[in-house]
């Protein structure tokens, strides 16, 4: 893995060179951890790691699932448990090793729907995420990934502090994945 340094423009290699099979990387916004879904690599067959940004640390969050995203004010982590639920719990950096305590279901799915790809709103107070049905097919990847087409995906928008407290925001079921939020200019009265 390497930093890229907007200001200077130099890639440097992260310290810890063991680092590999990682996905889904997202950082704490004071810089000091980078938190990850790890999938067989690193003594792990499938799990989310907290890794020091500056150091050779790297810690199992003991946590299930993947796809984790730290809110902006680096506080609290959602991710899913599982193809039908998004988590979300606080980050907790005090003791020896990092842990995520608090824990709830934000939102859940009965099957066959599935939902994924959870996105903090940035004022952490929601959740963007994606939902549909996984298709049958023999060949191919899953339409939750990057790049599939998926027919019958749509966008929601959750309560991050609720549970299946969420809307739908778009309805036609074109393949609407990888939410993300951007930020809207005001205009002065």
């Amino acid at each position: 893995m390497c930093v890229y340094d907007l200001a200077t423009q130099r890639a440097q290699p992260h310290p810890n060179p063991a680092l590999k099979h990682l996905y889904n990387l997202c950082c704490t916004a004071d810089d000091k951890w980078i938190i990850s879904t790890v999938h067989a690599g690193m003594g792990c067959s499938h799990g989310i790691l907290a890794i020091a940004a500056h150091g050779q640390e790297v810690f199992n969050l003991h946590i299930p699932g993947c796809r984790p995203d730290v809110s902006p004010d680096g506080k609290r982590v959602a991710w899913n448990a599982s193809d039908f639920v998004i988590r979300v719990g606080d980050l907790d950096f005090s003791g020896s090793e990092p842990k995520v305590i608090h824990q709830h279901d934000a939102v859940t799915t009965l099957k066959p729907a599935e939902c994924y790809q959870a996105n903090w709103s940035p004022d952490g107070r929601y959740l963007a995420f994606t939902s549909g049905t996984k298709t049958k097919k023999k060949l191919g990847d899953p339409p939750e990934f990057t790049g599939v087409e998926a027919p019958g995906w749509d966008l929601y928008v959750a309560d991050a502090n609720g549970t299946n407290r969420f809307i739908r925001v778009t309805t036609d079921g074109k393949s609407n994945k990888q939410p993300a939020w951007a930020p809207v200019a005001t205009r002065k009265p």
